[in-house]
């Protein structure tokens, strides 16, 4: 059950982003992705949050209006790579068990979307996703 003070937080955050210049939307209680009908257009600003947010238990950041790039390393030498390879960023998030999975930077004109996979394959196992550019749809920062 959701406490009046995370939503509060939800709320707060959501507010913040858009003061940042980035567009939101809401992701509801118990979902991983935004369910609302025309999601990908909307555009909420500061004083329609609290409404749009009332149910939500996360925020998905529109990433091209928000003319932002997510980097998605999705294994240790990814995160490794990243270190060396990738300019510094403010915007580092992930989950628990990968804290600093995802980097966000600031990009105009937004380059095309690329995945790129492990080119090992056996039997056995499956071709891994290594890394991600995501310059479309949504991305959840982690609020917990």
């Amino acid at each position: 059950m959701k406490t009046k003070e995370f939503v509060a937080s939800v709320i707060e955050a959501a507010r913040a982003y858009i003061q940042r210049g980035f567009y939101v939307v809401p992701i509801p209680s118990g979902e991983k992705y935004p369910t609302l009908k025309g999601w990908q257009k909307l555009r909420l600003r500061t004083k329609e949050v609290k409404v749009a947010f009332s149910d939500a238990r996360g925020i998905g950041l529109l990433l091209k209006p928000s003319k932002l790039a997510d980097v998605d390393l999705d294994c240790p030498e990814a995160l490794a790579a990243a270190k060396v390879l990738l300019p510094a960023t403010d915007m580092v998030q992930g989950r628990p068990g990968n804290p600093s999975s995802h980097r966000y930077y600031h990009v105009s004109p937004a380059p095309e979307a690329k995945s790129y996979a492990d080119p090992r394959k056996t039997a056995s196992v499956e071709r891994a996703m290594l890394i991600e550019l995501r310059t479309k749809g949504q991305q959840a920062p982690n609020l917990d």
